[in-house]
């Protein structure tokens, strides 16, 4: 297993950030250990429902987890 520590500057899209480091590095898929950051704006998908919730104001992420791979993120 190989990690790859990534730091995101104020503005960078989270999930287009982690989807490029599989672009970057040539990698089909990989998982995230953990995150913690803030975040300005946030879109939930909640099950059952077909929109996104979006979130906005002065918001951390405690934990994140996560699989990517070239088909999409979860």
């Amino acid at each position: 297993m190989q990690t790859l520590p990534l730091r995101l500057s104020p503005g960078q899209d989270l999930r287009t950030s982690l989807e490029a480091v599989l672009v970057k590095h040539d990698v089909s898929a990989a998982f995230v250990l953990q995150g913690v950051d803030s975040l300005s704006v946030a879109q939930l998908g909640l099950a059952g429902v077909k929109r996104s919730t979006e979130l906005r104001g002065e918001l951390e992420i405690l934990s994140l987890a996560g699989s990517l791979s070239r088909d999409g993120a979860h």
